[in-house]
């Protein structure tokens, strides 16, 4: 029995028509009759809805049928990927869609959907904590490094600068006024940092 955050859909590959739904997705099947419209009209009509922008892409790349059909000529069956979905309270949840691919008469992807929000936000939790430092709250040594050379490696860097900070009598402050005065020192300072500088950059602490 589906929740009430989950479902799924039954997609004829070769017509593109929705054969069966149910769950979150319980209408599309229906409209998609009444109105005779496929699979791929009614996710043009309907992604903007219920997925969160920063998704689009990564939700066209795993369900549109051309790729679907491609990556099972190339011999994948069953696939996965996450997507924030809106729901009817008006948030957004992680949601699992894992897609498996049948050939019988026809070839045919079954769609399944199920909430992972609790799961997901768990786990984004602990890896922010494994990759920022907890005093200043950017970016540790370890996470600073790894993103610069990714962005290095994959980015034209001709329009990137790489900045490094030192304050100034940094240890005359942990000796005459404590590491307490020190620590607030690091806080405060990274606090300007993070004004100063756009969310896109990378801020990290060595």
């Amino acid at each position: 029995m589906l929740s009430g955050t989950s479902g799924y859909m039954e997609v004829d590959l070769e017509s593109g028509m929705i054969q069966n739904s149910g769950g979150i997705w319980g209408k599309y099947a229906k409209i998609g009759k009444e109105i005779g419209i496929g699979f791929q009209e009614m996710k043009k009509i309907y992604i903007k809805n219920v997925v969160m922008e920063q998704d689009f892409d990564r939700y066209n790349q795993n369900m549109d049928l051309e790729r679907v059909k491609e990556r099972f000529k190339n011999g994948e069956k069953t696939w996965t990927f996450q997507l924030r979905r809106l729901m009817k309270d008006g948030s957004y949840r992680w949601m699992e869609v894992v897609t498996q691919v049948f050939q019988e008469k026809h070839r045919y992807a079954l769609f399944y959907i199920k909430d992972i929000d609790s799961h997901k936000k768990r786990h984004l939790e602990q890896e922010k904590a494994a990759s920022m430092d907890a005093l200043t709250n950017v970016m540790n040594r370890r996470k600073f490094e790894a993103s610069v050379y990714r962005f290095a490696e994959e980015s034209d860097i001709k329009g990137c600068a790489l900045l490094l900070f030192d304050i100034d009598h940094f240890k005359t402050i942990n000796d005459t006024r404590g590491h307490q005065e020190g620590d607030m020192v690091l806080k405060k300072f990274a606090v300007i940092l993070l004004e100063a500088f756009r969310k896109s950059d990378y801020i990290g602490r060595f």
